[in-house]
């Protein structure tokens, strides 16, 4: 719920400050608070994967190089996504800093920040439906994890054809 509630509130808010700020520098308040949340929702999946008790209602568990344990596949698939996003929200950086604000919205790291945002998506998906044994599925939550896979699906896959704006906009 956070890492949804931060990435929704995020994406909107960071849309409305470029609109009434003149981008001077990528750590503007909408992007920190961006990538505080991630981190704060990669710390919270890391707690997960190190906590013993935690990780085994997680689903099968197969063997990751530099850790000495086991690691359920939802969670390396969530991790993995978290670690992914916070490279490319620095890649983000990097990028915004060369060519400004007035750059394509598809650009490389935007695609970037599509596909991580899918895999993180995949990864809650996964470990919810891990979850399932102790704590089963109703229908609704079946329609609200068909709605996120698609909204997330649907922007790395269009690409640029996803929500493609006119040039007067």
């Amino acid at each position: 719920f956070i890492f949804f509630m931060a990435t929704a509130t995020g994406k909107l808010w960071d849309r409305v400050w470029h609109l009434v700020h003149r981008f001077d520098t990528f750590w503007s308040p909408p992007h920190l608070y961006v990538a505080i949340m991630t981190l704060f929702t990669g710390l919270l999946v890391a707690g997960i994967a190190f906590t013993p008790h935690f990780r085994q209602w997680y689903g099968p568990a197969v063997r990751m190089p530099l850790f000495p344990f086991k690691v359920p596949g939802a969670l390396i698939i969530l991790g993995g996504g978290l670690v992914a996003l916070s490279i490319t929200i620095m890649l983000d950086n990097f990028w915004h800093t060369a060519f400004g604000l007035d750059e394509t919205q598809w650009s490389m790291p935007h695609d970037m920040l599509a596909w991580d945002w899918f895999i993180i998506i995949t990864g809650f998906i996964a470990a919810r439906l891990a979850f399932r044994r102790y704590y089963p599925i109703g229908w609704i939550t079946n329609v609200v994890i068909a709605i996120l896979m698609l909204e997330f699906l649907c922007p790395p896959v269009l690409g640029p054809f996803y929500l493609m704006y006119s040039p007067g906009l």
